[in-house]
């Protein structure tokens, strides 16, 4: 590889873009380089003003792309060009070299008919108030006026990918009286359309990619071999995301003209970071090794001004309808939440290793401090006059109780505790506190379902939920009397919003199913409990039925771990074998 070369890969190409007047704009060019005019149904996108890729650009001509640390092609391109002018891994490539070449298919092109415009609105001004604030991997400004313009003019892939991550918390009354399907079902299909897409490689933007694979991920259900879940997709994103480079410092500034836009290079900055924390939540909540170091990583950490984008305000007042109020405060609350979740991968790495080392009580007292102090800052939300910041400040006070519940849950195992490693208090003390975390869950919970805001539940609330409950489980087990059945009684809180998110996740029927077949293996647990644990979960499953709820199609095939395949899958290995309380424990 000579000099030139190397050099080649860092310098855009510096072709005079052509001027283009509004008459222009009535052709866009695709991937495969021939013009193509819009069409009715949603498979090509229609020429939007406000779409950098429409005009031509040298961010057109140019992908970013990254060529690895000292162990890989950085080290080779040191020895062809020592001297060459602009060193590091991040470089920009031609775009016609990322063009895959297109097979011409048999089969006819799906339709893909957009929802009625009224539902549109809805979704997009639901994806806004409660999916972007804490997953703001999309330019709001772009985004806005090119849906003002034509939804048409959106990259397919993301505005189904959108709609998709919104259909979570669209009304149920609004897509009654449009004649919509559930959400369940309307998610369906919005999935189908947007992996559809994603398959058969019809988007060229990597950006695009990355944004729609976090979105898929971001309420989709789990099943076992990670082809579709939540696992996978994110797995999709950061693949795609360490090929751009997003994970390190870029040095695009440094190229004269710079060929991305500010508001890019700060977009794909959220990116990385979204992409970050919802793989720490992930591994967590599925209980697996984390697929990324933070250490490996020096992507700036984004400042609050950044988090959003500038120049909200030049918004036409009915695009700035759409976005949710008190921006200044859930751009700090997102921030807090990365935070924290660097927090947690570093009590993940230090606990739930292979050959972890435990930490001494010092230690403990100091994370939990820090996890402390993140609960605090949440208060300061959860009292906002803004609806949706204290929605959002609810769910992370969630989250901050299920940190606090992984720092402790090592130290609950009895095996521990017969080593006879710490002193007995210790034991004791912890066992206290990750009760008293769950109950920060439990508040989070309660002050959710006085605001009747459950609905508003993403599926990253259903893995916080988890934690707790394995806590008031263990409390089941290791006490006795009042203590046990308040234990009980907290789990009937739980279950009775887990049926409520059951309307909209199918995460949220397994996590129910598994933790009813826990309770039923407890054969001691007193009956009348149980009877008011099923009750109330047969109640809530009737007001949903009665109240036009998300009742599953009977001829639509079940998505997720369902009753029945969840039967088959514990019957291998029982894990609830030897649960049952002793009898002369029961109150």
């Amino acid at each position: 590889m000579t000099h030139s070369t190397v050099a080649a890969l860092q310098t855009p190409t510096t072709e005079t873009a052509p001027e283009i007047g509004p008459n222009d704009l009535r052709i866009t060019a695709v991937s495969d380089g021939h013009p193509r005019r819009p069409e009715m149904e949603h498979g090509t996108r229609s020429p939007s003003p406000f779409r950098d890729d429409v005009v031509t650009t040298s961010r057109q001509n140019v992908r970013p792309f990254f060529s690895g640390e000292a162990q890989g092609l950085e080290f080779l391109f040191d020895i062809c060009g020592p001297d060459r002018p602009v060193k590091g891994s991040h470089y920009t490539t031609p775009a016609s070299t990322y063009r895959a070449k297109r097979t011409v298919r048999k089969h006819a092109k799906p339709v893909r008919p957009l929802p009625p415009p009224a539902i549109q609105r809805e979704l997009v001004r639901s994806f806004f108030a409660y999916v972007w604030p804490l997953l703001p991997v999309v330019d709001p400004k772009e985004f806005l006026l090119a849906f003002q313009f034509d939804p048409l003019s959106i990259s397919p892939l993301l505005l189904w990918s959108v709609f998709f991550a919104a259909a979570s918390f669209v009304d149920q009354d609004v897509l009654k009286a449009h004649h919509m399907p559930p959400r369940k079902i309307l998610k369906e299909q919005y999935y189908a359309y947007a992996k559809d897409i994603f398959d058969k490689q019809e988007e060229p933007e990597k950006t695009v990619l990355i944004q729609s694979a976090l979105l898929l991920a971001s309420s989709w259900y789990i099943e076992l071999e990670d082809r579709d879940g939540m696992h996978h997709w994110i797995g999709v994103a950061l693949g795609l995301s360490f090929s751009f480079g997003l994970h390190r410092a870029n040095n695009f500034d440094t190229i004269s003209p710079c060929p991305f836009p500010r508001a890019l290079r700060r977009l794909w900055n959220c990116i990385w970071w979204s992409i970050l924390y919802r793989e720490i939540w992930c591994a967590m909540g599925f209980g697996r090794p984390l697929r990324l170091n933070s250490e490996d990583c020096d992507a700036p950490f984004p400042s609050p001004d950044e988090v959003y984008g500038d120049n909200l305000h030049e918004l036409p007042e009915e695009l700035q309808a759409y976005l949710p109020g008190d921006l200044p405060n859930l751009s700090q609350l997102w921030l807090n939440f990365l935070e924290l979740s660097l927090l947690l991968e570093r009590i993940m790495k230090r606990h739930y290793r292979p050959r972890s080392v435990l930490s001494s009580p010092s230690q403990l007292e100091e994370q939990e401090i820090a996890i402390l102090g993140y609960r605090d800052r949440m208060l300061t939300f959860t009292n906002s006059p803004c609806p949706i910041l204290a929605v959002h400040a609810a769910h992370l006070k969630t989250y901050t109780s299920s940190a606090l519940i992984a720092l402790y849950r090592p130290y609950l195992s009895k095996q521990l505790e017969k080593s006879r490693r710490f002193t007995s208090s210790f034991y004791i003390d912890t066992a206290t506190k990750a009760k008293a975390a769950a109950a920060i869950t439990t508040g989070a919970l309660n002050d959710l379902i006085s605001r009747d805001a459950i609905r508003f539940g993403s599926s990253m609330l259903i893995t916080s939920m988890m934690s707790a409950m394995q806590i008031y489980i263990y409390e089941i087990r290791e006490a006795s009397g009042t203590a046990r059945s308040y234990a009980y009684h907290q789990l009937e809180l739980y279950m009775l919003v887990l049926t409520h998110l059951g309307k909209t996740y199918w995460t949220a029927d397994l996590q129910h199913n598994l933790f009813n077949k826990a309770l039923k293996a407890m054969t001691g647990a007193p009956s009348s409990i149980r009877d008011g644990v099923e009750g109330i979960q047969e109640q809530a499953r009737g007001s949903e039925m009665d109240g036009g709820g998300d009742e599953m199609d009977g001829n639509m095939p079940s998505s997720g771990m369902m009753n029945g395949t969840l039967d088959e899958f514990l019957l291998s290995f029982n894990p609830f074998m030897g649960v049952p309380i002793p009898p002369n424990d029961l109150r």
